[in-house]
């Protein structure tokens, strides 16, 4: 009842002469009478941005006891639940004996569960809508973030992800336009996204695997006379079966019996020894397949110069763990040791690559 009263003699005060503003007290005084519970306290409202009398237990939670006779108009009051976001602060009116006469400043939610109690005094020419809330709050112009030089590690914004997102692929960090859709998204599992109509028009912007896999479908590959590629590793001792490293190439022996081999995944990413078949051994092709090495500069991806031309005596597939054996029965052009370690050159060989 002495909430009601309190807030009807301010509400009164306020309305001066004014006839409907008078009204609308009375009718406020009618409400707040009618929601008396039994033990004569007075719940109007759960929103803290709705309330204008606050009631304290002088017993928290914990057991404490406080005595809030001392709290006059010169304090605020700072409630906010400890469960979620929201909060109010109330500059006080008037306090009787616990029972406190507060206006609303800011505030958002409703109170809920436990919360907590701040009590302090500002300077006349503070304004709390100024401050932003750790807990969580709105800002609705510039934020600008500099941090001072020699501050900490020089990172001006660190944004992390709370504990109840671990194992989740929940958002971390979001930018959405107007609309509501994103322009950009970090999430726990690491992936970083553009909003779903997102295409880039300029050449510094990012753009998303979705786009380039469509624009990879619409791309027509210039001709070329070789597509697969092996790194030189020279000339070795005739003989030698040893498999060469993943995407290279070598010659055995320069006279005689001439074995090139080849290891399965190329310098260019193509494994054409995808779960192999079973050692062919040595199969002769009598005056076999022609091969030819190429050399295809960077700078001038549409410029080709052939080196060497071979013909194919004999293949082995998958010969001595897992590599590709050609015998040479002859061979022109740049002479094998004038071939430059480790360059790519492009290989065919008529019928397998």
């Amino acid at each position: 009842e002495k909430s009601c009263q309190s807030t009807y003699t301010y509400c009164m005060r306020d309305a001066g002469t004014d006839p409907s503003a008078a009204s609308a007290c009375n009718r406020a005084l009618n409400e707040c009478q009618a929601a008396i519970v039994s033990d004569g306290l007075v719940l109007t409202t759960e929103r803290f941005e709705e309330a204008s009398a606050l009631y304290f237990n002088q017993i928290d939670h914990n057991g404490r006891i406080h005595n809030f006779s001392d709290i006059d108009n010169t304090y605020t009051l700072d409630i906010f639940n400890e469960s979620n976001p929201s909060f109010g602060i109330f500059p006080v009116r008037s306090n009787d004996g616990g029972l406190i006469n507060a206006s609303m400043q800011s505030g958002r939610g409703t109170a809920s569960g436990l919360g907590t109690l701040k009590i302090f005094k500002l300077p006349e020419e503070a304004n709390l809508d100024n401050y932003v809330r750790k807990s969580g709050d709105t800002i609705s112009g510039e934020l600008r973030i500099q941090p001072p030089a020699g501050a900490g590690t020089g990172e001006s914004l660190i944004v992390k992800a709370g504990a109840d997102l671990a194992g989740t692929v929940r958002d971390i960090f979001v930018v959405r336009r107007t609309d509501g859709d994103y322009s950009l998204y970090v999430d726990e599992a690491g992936n970083i996204g553009a909003g779903n109509d997102w295409d880039p028009t300029g050449p510094r912007h990012l753009t998303h695997k979705k786009y380039v896999d469509d624009q990879i479908a619409t791309v027509e590959l210039s001709p070329r006379p070789a597509q697969l590629r092996w790194s030189w590793s020279g000339v070795k001792s005739s003989g030698t079966t040893t498999k060469p490293n993943d995407g290279s190439f070598y010659i055995a022996g320069t006279s005689g019996n001439r074995y090139l081999r080849f290891s399965f995944k190329s310098a260019n990413g193509i494994d054409i020894g995808y779960s192999p078949i079973d050692d062919t051994k040595a199969v002769g092709t009598s005056y076999g397949p022609f091969g030819t090495i190429w050399y295809s500069p960077s700078s001038k991806p549409d410029s080709w110069r052939m080196l060497r031309q071979f013909r194919i005596e004999s293949y082995r597939w998958n010969a001595f763990g897992h590599h590709i054996e050609f015998e040479i029965s002859s061979s022109k052009g740049t002479d094998w040791d004038k071939l430059v370690i480790p360059t790519s050159y492009y290989v065919t060989i008529g019928g397998f690559f």
